[in-house]
């Protein structure tokens, strides 16, 4: 499939650059080789493709459903009422309606398989074209544009001028770059979870420890109090006994 996606980019316009340098500096990208070397371009394709087989499959049910009606129709309508039939065809009308609302929202011109595929390919377009400006920027090219793309009216191009290896080069250590950044915030992430799992832990030892102590010296002064209510109650009864021997004397 043809791309509509061109890259032109102009450092300074050509007039500057010829008088500059003697020369105009151009150089090609292929568009189509680009995003198949890209992973995550080719797996949102995928889950694009899987949604619109859904679709698809959505649309089939519908279809047979409506060809099901009309041959039910077709072999009922002598027998039917007027006003049945009238019913019957409104029903079938109304199915099909739906059938077409659902096929244009879909893949209709502003349908979600278009808008999907432009959200998917924007991001890589933006890769791309800041892959080339740095390209276009250390090697002084004044035009660079997509061979794919069949609007470019290319007949010949000199192989010396593809620049797509080194495009596809400068992604390919933007994304080891992105997953080690990645990488790294999630090691983050992960060590920054396991102090939080530590200090939770800690405190929850001083917590428990603390609550023993706090038990242990409840159970202390529980025995404390008992002892002295013990001793309380023998010091009653001692003088009581000795009142009670004073008072035989």
């Amino acid at each position: 499939m043809k791309r509509l996606f061109i890259v032109i980019l102009f450092v300074f316009t050509a007039t500057t650059s010829v008088a500059q340098r003697g020369k105009l500096r151009i150089a090609y990208v292929d568009m189509e080789m680009i995003l198949d070397s890209m992973p995550e371009y080719q797996q949102a394709l995928r889950e694009l493709d899987a949604r619109v087989k859904n679709w698809k499959m959505k649309l089939d049910k519908m279809s047979a459903e409506i060809e099901q009606l009309k041959k039910e129709l077709e072999a009922e309508k002598l027998m039917l009422t007027e006003d049945l039939l009238k019913e019957k065809l409104e029903i079938i009308q109304f199915k099909e309606e739906q059938r077409l609302k659902f096929q244009m929202e879909k893949f209709g011109p502003q349908g979600d398989y278009i808008l999907q595929k432009q959200m998917i390919l924007k991001p890589v377009q933006d890769r791309v074209f800041n892959a080339v400006a740095k390209l276009v920027q250390t090697r002084k090219y004044d035009i660079v544009f997509d061979k794919s793309n069949e609007h470019a009216g290319v007949i010949h191009i000199n192989k010396k001028l593809d620049i797509t290896p080194q495009v596809i080069k400068i992604l390919k250590r933007e994304r080891k770059k992105e997953q080690r950044n990645k990488k790294k915030k999630k090691t983050s992430i992960k060590e920054k979870y396991q102090e939080i799992k530590a200090r939770r832990e800690k405190e929850k030892q001083k917590e428990e420890k603390t609550t023993g102590e706090e038990k242990k010296e409840k159970v202390k002064k529980t025995a404390r109090e008992k002892y002295e209510e013990r001793k309380k109650r023998w010091e009653a009864q001692r003088k009581k006994k000795e009142n009670n021997n004073e008072e035989k004397n």
